[in-house]
């Protein structure tokens, strides 16, 4: 994440920066309670585009939505950078509470140094498994089962004990009874009774004992089985396991191409001129040079248009020109237009204005340079303070001060 990414600019995570956060659970086949705290990682850069590598405090901050002013949550990291790669462990310096993450949406901030809030907050979301834990899947390891309000439903032997009602459905109806055994074999008969005498004849004699049963015929063939009975309801669902490990994190894409170069702004305007140096220690004098061969004797005369300021050592030739024109202009002007003069030092035209020359006139260009873009200007007629600064040597002025001097021997 750009975002956005203080004094030094630090506004951009990993194009903006790349923010990677595991959810607050996962789903599969847990093995261990859920891990108290949210890895987050990401890049930071700053605003010439370097990546951050020294140490420095970030804010992380959980807020209920985009805008909300009142964190849910907050912690204040010293994160160490290595080429702007930085980790850390949400919740590992104040424990998240079940409110935290309840289910709703959630939002992250990140407070860099003494950086405002970066923007827009970035919303946390689920990595891909992590959709399936509103409905448990696979094989589960919990030590017991509660349900939120009622209670215990499964103890920690596997055993049932929430509520019965629905676990056993109605008995079906009854199947046809099956075919009859045959009967068994009759008894021998009782032996006959002995003959009475002659004479009438006497009752008949009691019947003989019934035989011992005929063993029992084969069983006959079950019945179809009836139809099966109604479903009874759907027991409540266990309690959710504990979340998985976080996997490890992919790799880092590519860098996108590095945006245009933005315009350059515009040159601010050159600063007061300081203070003169001190004056520097005078050395010893060196020895004196050879006897120069004698100049002329004639005294140089200026040329048409200049006035003579005649001095003690020199013939000073000093002319004003109205010719509006910038610094190097006025320069070529004295040189081609002016008898091969000079644009006049500042020294000249004071000297001038010293000794019976006209005294200076402002907006004429003067021969000193002043940094690397400016030079001096008259703006006055005080022979001591005439002098002022070009803001650059690309202004005009309406005219110059052309000079030529002549040492007298």
């Amino acid at each position: 994440m750009r975002r956005s990414e203080r004094g030094r600019g630090l506004k951009q995570w990993l194009s903006a920066a790349v923010v990677g956060m595991n959810v607050w659970l996962a789903a599969g086949a847990a093995q261990a309670l859920v891990p108290p705290t949210i890895t987050h990682q990401g890049r930071l850069f700053d605003s010439q585009g370097a990546p951050v590598v020294d140490s420095m405090d970030i804010l992380f901050a959980i807020y209920a939505d985009p805008v909300d002013p009142a964190p849910l949550w907050m912690e204040l990291h010293t994160v160490t950078f290595d080429e702007g790669f930085f980790s850390v462990q949400l919740g590992s310096l104040d424990p998240f509470d079940a409110t935290i993450f309840d289910g709703s949406s959630r939002w992250l901030g990140i407070t860099v140094g003494a950086d405002p809030e970066m923007t827009p907050r970035a919303e946390i979301a689920s990595v891909p498994y992590a959709l399936v834990c509103n409905d448990a899947i696979g094989v589960i390891n919990p030590e017991s089962v509660n349900i939120q309000g009622f209670g215990p439903v499964i103890d920690n032997n596997g055993q049932w004990v929430g509520d019965p009602t629905g676990l056993i459905g109605p008995a079906g109806p009854a199947g046809p009874a099956g075919p009859a055994g045959a009967d068994g074999a009759a008894g021998p008969a009782g032996p006959a009774g002995a003959d009475g005498p002659v004479g009438p004849a006497g009752p008949a004699g009691p019947a003989g004992a019934a035989g011992p049963a005929g063993p029992a015929g084969p069983a006959g063939a079950d019945g179809a089985a009836g139809p099966a009975g109604p479903a009874g309801p759907a027991g409540p669902a266990g309690a959710q396991g504990p979340a998985g490990p976080a996997g490890p994190m992919g790799a880092m894409g590519p860098a996108g191409p590095a945006g245009p170069t933005g315009p350059a702004g515009p040159t601010g305007p050159a600063g007061p001129t300081g203070p003169a140096g001190a004056q520097g220690a005078i050395g010893p004098a060196g020895p004196q040079g050879p006897q120069g061969i004698p100049g002329p004797t004639s005294i140089a005369a200026c040329p048409a248009g200049y006035t003579t300021v005649n001095l003690t050592r020199s013939t000073l030739c000093l002319r004003r020109e109205i010719f509006t024109t910038t610094w190097v202009g006025a320069q070529d002007r004295c040189n081609n237009v002016n008898s091969g003069g000079q644009l006049c030092t500042y020294a000249q035209v004071r000297r001038a204005c010293a000794n019976g020359g006209p005294a200076p006139v402002a907006g004429a260009w003067l021969a000193d340079r002043i940094n690397d873009d400016a030079s001096l200007i008259t703006n006055g007629a005080d022979c001591n303070n005439f002098d002022g600064e070009s803001g650059a040597l690309n202004q005009t002025q309406t005219s110059m001060y052309c000079c030529l001097e002549w040492m007298k021997y």
